[in-house]
């Protein structure tokens, strides 16, 4: 334990962008540096000098003096099985990759082994000719960044814009359009201050814009991944100079990836890794229909800036425009934000009429407490349990029971008629999981027959949505934003955007399990949960990503995806009326006292985890471990007072997961270190039939439980995570109490 450190946004100067440069970082557990790669390429986002935390190995992370790259895979199979690694590269990575054969807690052989290695080629995709912007780029409209010190002191929400970008794109005329209505914000009772800053515009202080430049460089290279997260890091650090001076809440981008960029992640996911879904796109962002027919107003064939991620293995997000202190992942960086960030997709016309509804409701969503069709949610497959889950949740927050849609046989008539709403209702809540992409979506009779024929579309949801409603969705792409064609309605985002509502979606791939709620699911649960009327939706989604990220306990590049690449669209300062949980009763953490081995400040804590029959016999104000049966086998879950989702990693055994929250130690003045396990009774269960997690994208019927030898999982018991967010910084401790260990096939 140590004192609680103060806001890194008044404590530190945040002058490093973790996006162009890379600092050392040193792993407190084994004393040996985790080396960042040398130059400055766009996926070095290495960030701070906190502890790592645990990935899908225990393999020390040790210092490569051939190449100063970080691990890039490991395989970590016990005993004598054999070990298989898999890395994909990146456009313009090459050279040599060194591998690195270690014995377990250091053992070593004489004997020999022999290495086989396979290098496939990488996927080629014609993409054509990446073209310029389709407009003349003028110059007088840069305008000028507003000093800090000149904005009302309650200033709390920033709007992005790229000034003489958005004039050459939509004329003066519709800049002052947006203007005029943040100036109508501004003025009404609404509590909400904000300063729309020209991200190409000088500094008032007369120093060079990074930005300027950025935004010059990108034009010059429109489909250089490197040129756009340049921009997307200086856009960054803007933000985090307004907020050391500021108390900004919530952050907006005005306009499309084409206006401002998303954030390219390097996508570690080796199940549906993002490169895949590019085998759909036959145009400027055209993609193909799940029938096989190109969505209308196809361009001549050419590349994009995000065709060109795709092929690169990047997928997209705007969390760094929200986050103060990224967290180490791997050789990347998690952003977690701590306030909330929301894009509004389109032109002036539907920005300027979302903060016109924002203004006239009050800057508030509330669902007609008579009228229970208000929510809705449809699901089908392995998002079935899941949907279940954002269903009940929904019902909890928001009073009326919500109207459900969760089989494997219904149609698209049935979720048409779901997501059509009575005359005069309004802010709609609505939660649509299963298969889909950016502008289509799979009803469950077709995903059943294999039958793609008749799908719903966005332009669909456009026609039948009431103003100001909020859609939540755990599919793939649902959050995909294609480039704005006025007027028209591409894509999801555009759906919503018309109606001035808001979406909360994944821009890739998301993953669910059929036996679990895992991934994707997880995070629309805990969403679905934190729409309370105590925080914005901007701030929920943020608290969200914070809950996802420190509760996981072992991580993959899927679930590492299910957390960033979920997308806000919409104003992120509404509030939802909805009905607060009742707060966990306090933890009695004792008094802190010095340990006599280490001299170091701790606190004992005694977790007992009894196994149970049902969850009904668990002790109230205890928690317990109860044995559940899946689809493919059994496992055990935490219930009751710590109890959290099982920790569902994609081809481990699903684990028991429990979690503590230990920001409240000390009243909030000390702060954990770590944690150790002292003394533990353990009970051993044999004869056991394994659930193995999948992490499915398509379906369980043609995605099998994998089957595994030697498996030891999970290796670590305790990890403690700290994260900043809308509520401050907040620590949690993940136990996972349990270890599998095959003795055969399973």
């Amino acid at each position: 334990l140590g004192s609680a450190t103060a806001n890194p946004l008044t404590q530190n100067p945040l002058t490093q962008n973790p996006l162009t440069q890379n600092p050392l970082t040193q792993n407190p557990l084994t004393q040996n540096q985790v080396v960042p790669e040398s130059g400055t390429e766009w996926h070095a986002n290495r960030v701070g000098t906190s502890t790592q935390p645990e990935t899908l190995q225990d393999l020390p992370l040790t210092q490569n003096p051939l190449t100063q790259n970080g691990v890039r895979a490991v395989s970590i199979e016990r005993g004598d099985q054999h070990e298989t690694i898999v890395i994909e590269t990146v456009d313009g990575e090459g050279g040599t990759f060194p591998l690195i054969v270690a014995g377990y807690n250091g053992a070593s052989s004489s004997l020999p082994y022999v290495l086989r290695y396979h290098v496939v080629a990488p996927r080629q995709f014609d993409l054509g000719e990446c073209q310029p912007l389709p407009l003349v780029r003028g110059t007088g409209h840069e305008g000028t960044l507003p000093d800090p010190a000149s904005l009302a002191a309650d200033t709390d929400t920033l709007y992005l814009v790229a000034q003489q970008r958005y004039v050459d794109a939509f004329g003066v005329a519709g800049l002052s359009q947006v203007q005029a209505e943040i100036d109508a914000v501004n003025a009404s009772d609404l509590g909400v201050q904000g300063a729309l800053l020209p991200l190409e515009g000088a500094r008032w202080d007369g120093a060079p814009s990074a930005l300027a430049g950025a935004y010059e460089a990108w034009d010059a290279a429109r489909c250089d991944q490197t040129a756009i997260n340049t921009v997307a890091g200086a856009t960054r650090d803007l933000v985090l100079e307004y907020r050391q001076a500021l108390p900004i809440a919530h952050v907006v981008v005005i306009g499309d990836d084409d206006q401002m960029p998303f954030l390219r992640v390097r996508d570690d996911a080796t199940l549906a890794n993002e490169r895949s879904f590019l085998s759909g796109i036959v145009a400027e962002d055209g993609i193909h229909d799940l029938d096989g027919d190109p969505t209308n107003g196809l361009q001549p064939a050419h590349a994009t800036p995000r065709t060109t991620a795709l092929a690169s293995g990047l997928f997209l997000t705007d969390d760094h425009l929200g986050t103060a202190q990224p967290r180490p992942w791997l050789d990347q960086a998690a952003w977690v934000p701590d306030i909330g960030v929301g894009r509004l997709p389109g032109g002036p016309d539907t920005s300027a009429a979302a903060l016109a509804q924002f203004r006239g409701s009050g800057g508030e969503l509330s669902p007609d407490l008579l009228a229970p069709s208000d929510t809705a949610v449809a699901g089908y497959d392995h998002l079935a349990d899941g949907s279940t889950a954002v269903a009940d949740a929904l019902d909890a927050r928001l009073e009326p029971v919500a109207a459900r849609l969760i089989g494997e046989a219904w149609t698209r008539q049935e979720v048409a008629s779901l997501l059509t709403f009575a005359d005069g209702a309004r802010d709609v809540i609505a939660a649509v999981n299963g298969h889909a992409h950016q502008s289509a979506f799979l009803p469950a009779l077709g995903n059943l027959l294999g039958d793609a024929a008749d799908l719903y579309r966005a332009t669909d949801l456009a026609a039948s949505l009431p103003v100001g409603s909020v859609i939540l969705s755990m599919a793939c792409h649902f959050g995909y934003d294609l480039a704005t064609q006025p007027g028209a309605i591409r894509d999801w985002a555009d759906a919503v955007a018309a109606r001035q509502g808001i979406l909360v979606a994944s821009s890739g791939y998301s993953y669910g399990d059929t036996d679990t709620i895992a991934a994707g699911e997880l995070f629309s649960l805990l969403l679905a949960d934190n729409l309370d009327g105590t925080l914005t939706i901007g701030q929920a989604v943020a608290l969200t990503k914070g809950q996802h990220h420190a509760r996981e306990g072992a991580y993959s590049g899927e679930y590492f995806k299910s957390m960033q690449a979920m997308v806000t669209y919409g104003l992120p300062m509404y509030r939802v009326a909805g009905t607060a949980a009742s707060p966990p009763p306090p933890v009695d953490f004792g008094t802190p006292t010095v340990d006599p081995a280490t001299g170091l400040l701790s606190v004992d804590l005694d977790l007992d985890l009894p196994i149970v029959g049902a969850a009904a016999e668990c002790p109230a104000g205890a928690s317990c471990l109860v044995q559940r049966t899946g689809s493919n086998g059994t496992f055990y879950e935490v219930v009751g007072a710590l109890g959290y989702a099982p920790l569902a990693v994609s081809g481990r055994p699903v684990a028991p997961r429990a979690t503590l929250d230990l920001t409240s130690l000390g009243n909030g003045s000390l702060r954990v270190h770590g944690a150790i396990v002292t003394a533990a009774t353990s009970t051993d269960v044999g004869d056991v039939d394994p659930s193995f997690a999948r992490a499915i994208v398509d379906s369980p019927r043609l995605e099998p439980e994998p089957q595994s030898l030697g498996t030891i999982f999970p290796t670590a018991p305790l990890h403690v995570t700290t994260v900043d967010t809308p509520l401050g910084e907040q620590q949690t401790l993940t136990v996972l109490p349990s270890t599998f260990r095959t003795t055969g096939v399973s």
